[in-house]
């Protein structure tokens, strides 16, 4: 997948921390992708929604960091 793909909309995209309609997608690229579950040498991308209310709060990013992470060590996918 390429990053223009990413940036698409997908039917079922919804907000990662409420569930609700998604109005933004957001790709999250950690500093170690080693440490996020890529091979060595390449980078991880993860791509994700948000809806109008949860991409203006201001505890977001670390939400969004936590529920990613969750769903790479298979725990829960959401905040709500």
């Amino acid at each position: 997948m390429t990053l223009p793909d990413l940036i698409q909309p997908f039917p079922g995209d919804h907000c990662i921390l409420c569930g609700d309609k998604s109005s933004c997608i957001g790709i999250f690229q950690p500093e170690d992708s080693q440490h996020w579950g890529a091979a060595v040498g390449k980078s991880r991308f993860v791509r994700y929604c948000l809806c109008v209310t949860c991409k203006d709060k201001k505890e977001t990013p670390v939400n969004v960091e936590k529920v990613l992470w969750s769903e790479l060590a298979g725990g829960v996918t959401n905040v709500y």
